[in-house]
């Protein structure tokens, strides 16, 4: 994964970065929450205001999720998906595209949390020419 964000990020000619939980490795390509170090010490007051506005960028994602688990059963949780088993890497992908599908006719609660200026002025037939190039 780090590999095809660094691809991108060249093919951009600007850095494309993910954001992930503690697990992923903190690097140029890969962002995550900061915690504090082992031995109690606290986050500086720029590192709890990096937390503070990646948890808003979090909280979109996760209820992005769970839109799409509400709106497609077979991404349910108790449908107990498994790499490998199901067609897992590919089902979540789909939904997000009909996802984002249904945002650019319809719109959705979540840009109103954000605001309307985070959403980039796209129409649906210049997000599918980019999704299928």
């Amino acid at each position: 994964m780090l590999q095809d964000l660094e691809d991108i990020s060249r093919e951009l000619g600007q850095d494309f970065i993910a954001f992930g939980d503690s697990a992923y490795p903190l690097n140029r390509y890969m962002q995550r929450i900061l915690k504090g170090p082992a031995t109690g010490e606290g986050l500086t007051a720029w590192e709890r205001r990096y937390n503070a506005l990646m948890a808003r960028f979090r909280i979109i994602v996760e209820n992005v999720f769970a839109v799409c688990e509400q709106s497609w059963g077979i991404l349910r949780d108790r449908h107990n998906l498994r790499l490998g088993n199901q067609a897992v890497g590919k089902l979540f992908p789909l939904a997000i595209l009909f996802y984002n599908i249904r945002t650019i006719l319809y719109g959705n609660n979540i840009v109103s949390y954000m605001g309307e200026d985070v959403l980039m002025d796209i129409t649906l037939s210049e997000y599918l020419s980019f999704i299928i190039e």
